[in-house]
């Protein structure tokens, strides 16, 4: 059995901008839940939407407000032959 992962005791990230690849799933997702958490503003990169508004809408729950907007731009990468 592996341990479970803590994450670091961090300061308020309020007016810090992070980004995180690969924030749909995983590592990655659970850092973006935490750095929202900590009120840093979050840029994701993710292939898809679901986990961006999951975490969305746990975040808005956990402050008790609807004033959060939500804003996203979608990027196709085609691969390259």
């Amino acid at each position: 059995m592996y341990p479970l992962l803590t994450l670091p005791v961090m300061p308020r990230q309020d007016g810090k901008v992070a980004i995180v690849t690969g924030g749909g799933r995983g590592i990655g997702y659970e850092v973006v839940r935490h750095l929202a958490r900590l009120g840093a503003h979050v840029i994701i990169g993710t292939r898809g939407l679901a986990a961006i508004k999951r975490i969305y809408e746990e975040d808005k729950e956990a402050r008790g407000s609807t004033v959060n907007t939500l804003a996203y731009t979608q990027i196709l990468l085609e691969k390259q032959t």
